[in-house]
């Protein structure tokens, strides 16, 4: 059964749910489930801070802490961090049984970017998404 495709908005840093014309646009849910894990904000456990409100209703953690690397220099230990935390975000497709297998791999693409690939491997068929991770710069730009 589809459900509403939640996509990265065209403006701003924020997902919205996608349309072509009127019409509401529907994916498997994959996508959204892996769209939705990773880019909302998870509490950091470290300082308290985040977090989505969702979590106090069924006490089920979701997002990543990928907000708590956006002030981050770009270095080579990044792209290993980045894999660490989307794995961490998305295990409980793993978990639950929707997926049989996932893989990251985040590379520097440029001085404030990070590219991140995700295969997920669902009923034997490989999924494919890939996310452009940006740094905010020091200036705040």
């Amino acid at each position: 059964m589809p459900d509403i495709a939640i996509l990265p908005a065209t403006i701003g840093a924020q997902g919205d749910v996608a349309y072509v014309g009127a019409d509401i646009v529907t994916d498997s849910g994959l996508e959204t489930a892996v769209y939705l894990s990773l880019f909302t904000d998870a509490q950091d456990p470290d300082t308290g801070q985040g977090g989505y409100w969702g979590d106090s209703v069924d006490d089920q953690p979701s997002g990543s802490l990928l907000w708590t690397k956006a002030r981050t220099v770009i270095s080579p230990a990044l792209p290993g961090e980045l894999e660490r935390i989307c794995e961490d975000a998305l295990q409980w497709l793993v978990d639950e049984g929707i997926a049989e297998s996932i893989a990251v791999q985040a590379t520097i693409t440029g001085q404030f970017s990070v590219a991140i690939g995700i295969t997920i491997v669902q009923n034997d068929v490989v999924n494919q998404f890939s996310y452009n991770w940006t740094a905010q710069r020091s200036n705040g730009f």
